[in-house]
């Protein structure tokens, strides 16, 4: 069986990209783009199956089924209000995934260090893998979405997020694109490759707090506290960068001050921000 090390050192020979139509955030319109080749998974265990987070949603039975629709709720909400920042539907879904929520996707990277920090982190196992999966053009045009053109998203940026869509009982494990490459974890392993500021602090990230902002569950509805719970553990409250229209007053998200040091003053919860909620897209 492989060690980390090695699998490290003959994934980052792997290059080359592949070319896509995508819609450009910024200026809405229909751009080429290049996207890497070869992505990557890391997981800290030999597990059975890499299915799609709406899969193992739907089968937690952790989780009642009344904090599943409320659950569900928010996320329509969230769909339905991130449609002025992120005009492309599968990019909301793929950017609902990243922070946790279950859709029909399965996180990669085009990272290979991002994928070795993921298959140590929190590893009690000592077993890990990468998957690693072979794009071709189709199936970069079709199912895979790029995060990292999203500039105000930090942490998609930071984990050079890219997302496959497997469909609600697909396994990224089970296509025929994928390589599995398994290997020991060891201390030295876990020491070289263990890096958690590529994760962050989610109390600290800005696009975390517009999520728990739009999402508006804290004080405009009551849901279980059960579902409360699973949607602090993704998006807990964190400050957003807010700047003031001077024509109406109503204080805006400032998505260029996101990540970096500003001047504007931070609020999340509605009850801290002076259009108690009400929010619009920066022109």
């Amino acid at each position: 069986m492989y060690n980390l090390s090695d699998v490290v050192a003959e994934l980052r020979t792997l290059q080359g990209t592949v070319s896509v139509q995508r819609t450009d955030h910024s200026s809405g319109t229909k751009v080429k783009k290049h996207i890497p080749r070869y992505l990557f998974r890391g997981e800290n265990y030999f597990y059975p199956n890499t299915h799609a987070g709406a899969h193992r949603f739907v089968a937690d039975p952790r989780v009642t089924g009344q904090a599943k629709r409320e659950i569900v709720d928010v996320m329509d909400r969230l769909r339905e209000h991130l449609a002025s920042w992120v005009p492309e539907k599968l990019d909301r879904e793929a950017l609902l995934q990243h922070y946790g929520f279950p859709t029909l996707f399965v996180d990669l990277t085009s990272s290979v260090e991002v994928a070795a920090h993921f298959a140590v982190d929190r590893n009690k196992s000592e077993l890990g893998r990468i998957l690693v999966c072979h794009i071709s053009q189709s199936w970069a045009q079709k199912m895979v979405v790029d995060l990292t053109g999203i500039d105000w998203a930090i942490r998609p940026q930071r984990q050079h997020a890219y997302l496959v869509n497997v469909g609600e009982d697909g396994d990224l494990q089970r296509l025929p694109w994928v390589r599995d490459y398994r290997f020991i974890v060891t201390d030295t392993d876990s020491n070289n490759f263990c890096r958690p500021e590529l994760v962050g602090d989610l109390k600290k990230d800005p696009t975390c707090g517009l999520l728990h902002l739009l999402a508006g569950y804290t004080d405009e509805r009551d849901i279980t506290e059960e579902a409360r719970e699973w949607l602090e553990e993704r998006i807990p409250w964190a400050p957003v960068p807010m700047e003031v229209d001077r024509d109406t007053g109503l204080f805006t998200p400032h998505l260029a001050s996101f990540g970096r040091e500003s001047e504007t003053e931070g609020f999340s919860r509605p009850l801290e921000n002076p259009n108690n909620g009400a929010t619009k897209r920066p022109v």
